[in-house]
C-alpha cells in the first residue's frame, strides 16, 4: 500500500539489513541489496568493547548473556572491594596513627592488637578486589577467545526472499538480493 515501510531482511550468519522505503502511486521502488556474511573479525571487535556483545553478534545468546554477566558481575565486584581497600586503608592508618602516638606503656600492647587487625582486614580486603580484578580479566579475555575459537557453523545458502507487493495502480517493491559464494 501506498506510505512509508519498513523492509528488513535476516538470515543466520549474516548481517541483518534494514530501510526505510516511501511508496507512491504509479511508482516502482527497487531495493538492491548485496547480503554480508557475518565475521569473526566483527565479533571479536563487539567483545572487545563489552564481553558477550561478540556472542550475540554471532547468534550465540545463551553465551553472551554468560559473558556479559559474569563480567557485570565481576565489574561490580571489582568497585565494591576498591571501596572496601580504601575504607580499610583509612582504618590501618588510623591505628598505626594511634599506636605511633601511643606514649603510656599499659595502652600500647592494645593499640598493637588494633593495628594488626586494621592490617589484616586490609591484606584481606586488598586480596578480594585482587581476585575481583583477575576474575574481571579472565571473563574478559574468555569472552575474546570464545568468539575466536566457536565460531557458528552457519550453512551458508542463500536466503528466500519473497518480498514483493503490488496493487493495481498504488506502486510496487521489488526485491533482488545478490550473493556472492
Amino acid at each position: 500500500p501506498v506510505g512509508s515501510h519498513e523492509i528488513r531482511l535476516s538470515q543466520p550468519g549474516y548481517e541483518e539489513f534494514q530501510q526505510d522505503v516511501m511508496l507512491l502511486p504509479d511508482k516502482q521502488v527497487t531495493i538492491n541489496y548485496r547480503m554480508a556474511r557475518k565475521t569473526t573479525t566483527t565479533a571479536l571487535t563487539r567483545s572487545l568493547i563489552f564481553p558477550g556483545r561478540g556472542q550475540f553478534y554471532q547468534e550465540r545468546n545463551a553465551m553472551g548473556y554468560v559473558y556479559s554477566g559474569f563480567f557485570v558481575g565481576a565489574l561490580v565486584a571489582s568497585g565494591y572491594f576498591q571501596n572496601d581497600v580504601g575504607n580499610k586503608t583509612a582504618t590501618y592508618n588510623g591505628a598505626y596513627d594511634a599506636y605511633s602516638q601511643e606514649r603510656s606503656l599499659p595502652l600500647i600492647p592494645a593499640k598493637r592488637e588494633a593495628l594488626k587487625k586494621a592490617d589484616d582486614d586490609l591484606t584481606s580486603a586488598t586480596s578480594m578486589r585482587n581476585y575481583s580484578l583477575i576474575a574481571l580479566g579472565g571473563v574478559y579475555v574468555l569472552s575474546l577467545l570464545d568468539v575466536v575459537l566457536f565460531v557458528p557453523n552457519w550453512e551458508y545458502a542463500p536466503p528466500i526472499i519473497d518480498l514483493s507487493y503490488s496493487r493495481e495502480n498504488l506502486g510496487t517493491i521489488k526485491l533482488q538480493t545478490l550473493m556472492n559464494f
